[in-house]
């Protein structure tokens, strides 16, 4: 036994490095071997507390995208620190070998663009391990293998990890599937690590995307079919309330850093880094055309995504655990998504604010295809297969043929439907 165990894990551990490092071969392909085009916009926002922090006080930094505001000579990101706290190791190690060699050690030579991509590829395929860790219990290997492969490659989810690897949508989702699977821990074994861990986790993920905060409906209501199983949960925080404090105690210390900048930076301990960007369409949500509109839409880009919802009314239909709270955090989601004032979050390959919420899709996809490998008519199984291969060829094709922005007054039917045809 203890040598399957062994050889269990050694297999894991060589699959997890072939694929680290396929996708890294695949990210420096993409970029034609110039990692520090993932140094840029809204990434480098989430970036620059690294070099800021360590090198230079945040004065006379060496950025790469033009026009960054300042708070007296300090630079001032609108973005929060906790995409640079993950980022941090992976920063460390480029930094002492930037020091040793040739490259300037200054935060943004090949080494910290290197950094950046390896990141993020470690958090995805983290957080895919951590959903294999719950999935595993209730499916068949090749189940999970279609699963993963038709979510996968058939989302942007790939392409979030190997082409805009400093944005904070792959840490979120590994964040998010750290949730799940602590959350399952903490409920049916409720030691104090567990509860300190998950306060953790639920501080870094509002961190590195404050919306991120409605996660915390999954870790109340996981498992919650009835009244009573709410009520059940609310005795279960109730008889565990010294180890609740120490997760809400962990909660707030991963916010620490954060309030530091606000202070040294803006001279407050919170600050509004948004200006006057916020949730403009709340009244009238863009809700249609964040699911389906040609700018951004999250379905015309990753139409994969479509399975997963099928199956979480499967899920549903069935009584299955969680289909409802995967469907209300979705339509959450959805709602806050299009009550953006930039609903369609320019300058992205399809709605990339979906990529994190895809950790809660995996098990409802499972189960649809689960269903289908157990149907009785072949061809139900045949045009699946095809479906899912069709679904991947477009989704990868798509991910390579993208060259932003695929929005705004130029971007029309007639160039998708010219693009779509090139591989067709």
């Amino acid at each position: 036994m203890k040598t399957n165990i062994l050889n269990s894990r050694w297999t894991g551990f060589a699959l997890f490095l072939a694929l680290f490092g396929t996708l890294t071969f695949l990210s420096l392909n993409k970029w034609k071997n110039d990692p520090l085009r993932v140094i840029w916009s809204d990434a480098e926002g989430y970036y620059l507390y690294l070099p800021g922090t360590f090198l230079y006080q945040f004065e006379d930094m060496p950025l790469r995208t033009p026009g960054w505001p300042k708070r007296g000579n300090k630079i001032f990101t609108k973005y929060s620190c906790g995409v640079a706290i993950m980022q941090a190791p992976f920063f460390a190690v480029a930094h002492i070998y930037s020091s040793l060699t040739r490259f300037d050690a200054d935060g943004f030579s090949y080494p910290y663009g290197i950094a950046i991509i390896l990141s993020a590829i470690f958090y995805m395929l983290l957080g895919i391990w951590l959903l294999h860790r719950i999935l595993r219990k209730h499916f068949a290997r090749p189940v999970l293998i279609v699963t993963y492969l038709l979510l996968g490659l058939g989302s942007n989810l790939y392409y979030y990890t190997i082409a805009e690897s400093g944005m904070s949508h792959i840490y979120s989702f590994f964040l998010f599937a750290a949730i799940i699977y602590l959350t399952d821990k903490v409920i049916n074994r409720p030691d104090r690590s567990s509860f300190m861990i998950l306060g953790l986790v639920f501080g870094l993920t509002i961190l590195v995307r404050p919306t991120n905060i409605i996660a915390g409906l999954w870790i109340l209501f996981y498992n919650v079919s009835n009244l009573q199983d709410f009520l059940d949960r609310i005795d279960f925080f109730r008889r565990h309330l010294l180890k609740l404090t120490l997760a809400f105690a962990a909660f707030l210390a991963t916010w620490v850093p954060q309030l530091i900048y606000w202070r040294y930076v803006a001279g407050e301990w919170v600050a509004y880094s948004y200006g006057e960007e916020g949730f403009d369409h709340w009244k009238n949500p863009k809700m249609i055309q964040v699911l389906t509109d040609l700018e951004n839409g999250l379905f015309l880009y990753s139409p994969a995504v479509l399975i997963a919802l099928l199956g979480v009314f499967y899920c549903i239909e069935s009584k299955r655990s969680n289909g409802w709270l995967t469907l209300i955090l979705f339509t959450i989601a959805t709602y806050m998504f299009g009550s953006w004032w930039d609903w369609n979050f320019g300058g992205a390959f399809g709605h990339r604010c979906y990529v994190e919420y895809y950790a809660l899709l995996f098990g409802p996809m499972a189960w649809t295809i689960d269903a289908i490998s157990k149907s009785r008519y072949k061809i139900s199984k045949v045009t699946f297969a095809g479906l899912s291969f069709l679904l991947i060829y477009y989704s990868l094709q798509m991910s390579y043929a993208y060259a932003p922005p695929w929005d705004g007054p130029n971007w029309n039917w007639s160039r998708f439907w010219a693009i779509v045809q090139t591989f067709f």
